[in-house]
């Protein structure tokens, strides 16, 4: 999936509600509400510099039908253009991809003194993996990723060509 910082609401409750079906409609909205705060850290002074490698199937998994993914390409578009966020794609005809196995967010800090950590959402809990030979490993597949992806113009030209077949099918 589209990773949370870069979600509509739109997507975002619906991936939500497919990931905790069991939730309250209040429940899924408070974690919509606060997805969607969280958000705001990148349009703010001095934001934290994002860098987002996606599958292209994220894409094209039909989220919500054809306006909700058009509606979620547009805000990827957008995000990648804001100063300090970079998206890019890894195409099919990359090969398997050494992240295979999931989504994961390496959180790197400005302090010297605070280690990188790598935290991983899961269905039953979220994991923090600390040690360094942990991250270090999510660091290497993590550079083995964009070294697979598509150039950040290669990524936004794709990306704006899928989100015109989106609103295509929406009409």
């Amino acid at each position: 999936v589209v990773p949370g910082l870069l979600q509509t609401a739109d997507y975002a409750r619906i991936v939500t509600e497919a990931v905790a079906p069991q939730w309250s409609s209040g429940t899924v909205t408070q974690q919509v509400d606060a997805r969607l705060t969280r958000q705001q850290l990148l349009t703010r002074q001095n934001p934290p510099e994002v860098q987002v490698v996606l599958g292209e199937s994220v894409l094209h998994r039909m989220v919500g039908g054809p306006a909700v993914m058009q509606a979620q390409l547009a805000q990827l578009v957008e995000m990648a253009n804001l100063p300090k966020v970079t998206v890019r794609m890894v195409p099919y005809d990359a090969g398997a991809s050494p992240a295979v196995e999931g989504n994961f967010n390496i959180l790197g800090f400005s302090a010297p003194a605070l280690a990188d950590l790598v935290f991983i959402e899961g269905l039953v809990g979220d994991l923090y993996l600390e040690r360094p030979a942990d991250v270090q490993a999510y660091h290497k597949v993590f550079g083995l990723l964009l070294t697979m992806a598509l150039s950040i113009s290669e990524t936004h030209d794709f990306m704006t060509k899928i989100g015109s077949g989106a609103r295509k099918s929406a009409s």
